[in-house]
């Protein structure tokens, strides 16, 4: 009965240990990986909350004022003309700051990133003129802050941010005992209510939201190579639709199909076959990352589809098969590919997303022209 027991408690003690070793590894795994800034200008289920997201954020910095105007006819507020006079500069930056978010465009990664340090810092600097009491009353204005930070920038920023929030409301907490003005336990309860609300929400938030979609950025890939797959493929298009509209553009469908996959499998192998097709997905990012949007969408089958001026669309139609094709490759493959072109002045582009929809079909079509011609060749159809 003792061994018994003594087998139950090893068992015990190693699932804790495994259990906080999974733990420490899914915080370590959250605080490390890149964060993506561009989820609320990229994510088609997103764009019609743009409006909402500004005004939100721009509601928020306009809280901030109305707290520093009505603190500075407080008796509690900023005294001297060193103190009332920084107030009045950030209240001047938050109007700003405000305008912005209501009428300027979304801001890029260090947009989000410099509001954040502008939201944190000016908050603290206004906090620090007022009297203890009332600074350490104030410093619940960080969870608005909080919120931002859990949403709009990586798990690396947020961290820094809860760091430098608890920091500086203990540090609020002693100047209000070190007055002498107000009681231990009144302080102490005060700021454990205000840490509770900093602090207990963001990070547990955060740890959440990043899973989701993280779990909602995988199944728009495909796990082989890494591009999208079908569903990312659909969920990008009106992005690519509405930049060639609005730069005027020209517009390119690809779809490229290797040629006798079956025998590189039946041959080699499954896995020398999933070799040359993150092979090739690789060679396809090479040459339309930074024009377009790449998909796997069958199982030797990609699509890419891009926009930009006559001459880069006609040099990328010229280079597509040497690009492809590497006679020192461990397995040399070649590709039948067909390319739907629309012309910038074309007024197809009226049609909207759907005429990428039908460039795509009638690539196929002409990869399948391709194909029965021997492959290993490029035909174009304009639109």
């Amino acid at each position: 009965m003792e061994r018994l027991q003594s087998i139950e408690e090893t068992r015990s003690g190693r699932h804790r240990r495994g259990s906080f070793a999974r733990g420490v590894a899914t915080l370590s795994d959250w605080f490390h990986q890149p964060f993506d800034y561009m989820w609320i200008l990229t994510y088609q289920s997103t764009r019609s909350l743009h409006r909402v997201i500004k005004s939100v954020i721009g509601a928020g910095v306009l809280l901030y004022m109305v707290a520093s105007i009505t603190m500075l006819l407080s008796p509690q507020g900023p005294t001297g003309v060193v103190a009332t006079t920084w107030v009045l500069l950030v209240l001047v930056l938050q109007f700003a700051v405000a305008w912005f978010w209501f009428f300027g465009p979304l801001p890029g990664r260090w947009g989000l990133i410099a509001f954040g340090l502008f939201a944190d810092l000016g908050l603290a600097s206004v906090l620090a003129t007022y009297q203890p009491l009332a600074a350490v009353t104030g410093c619940a204005l960080f969870a608005i802050s909080g919120a931002y930070f859990t949403y709009f920038v990586s798990p690396r920023w947020l961290v820094a941010h809860l760091v430098f929030s608890i920091t500086f409301i203990d540090a609020m907490a002693v100047r209000a005992y070190t007055s002498q003005a107000y009681d231990f336990a009144t302080i102490v309860a005060g700021s454990v209510v205000i840490l509770g609300a900093v602090a207990g929400v963001p990070l547990f938030a955060h740890l959440a939201w990043t899973i989701i979609t993280r779990d909602a950025r995988r199944a728009a890939l495909d796990p082989l190579t890494g591009l999208y797959n079908r569903r990312g493929w659909d969920s990008a298009l009106e992005e690519l639709w509405s930049r060639g509209f609005d730069k005027r553009h020209t517009l390119a469908v690809f779809l490229i199909d290797i040629d006798k996959f079956k025998r590189v499998n039946d041959q080699f192998g499954h896995d020398v076959g999933d070799s040359v097709i993150r092979l090739l997905s690789r060679r396809l990012e090479t040459l339309f990352g930074d024009y377009g949007i790449i998909a796997r969408t069958g199982g030797e089958e990609f699509l890419a589809a891009v926009t930009g001026d006559i001459s880069l669309v006609e040099g990328l139609i010229e280079r597509i098969g040497d690009a492809l094709y590497n006679g020192s490759d461990q397995v040399p493959v070649t590709a039948s590919v067909g390319v739907a072109v629309l012309d910038a002045e074309s007024d197809l582009w009226d049609v909207g997303v759907s005429i990428v929809v039908r460039a795509g079909r009638i690539a196929d079509s002409m990869m399948y022209r391709a194909k029965d011609a021997g492959g290993d060749r490029v035909l174009t159809a304009a639109l």
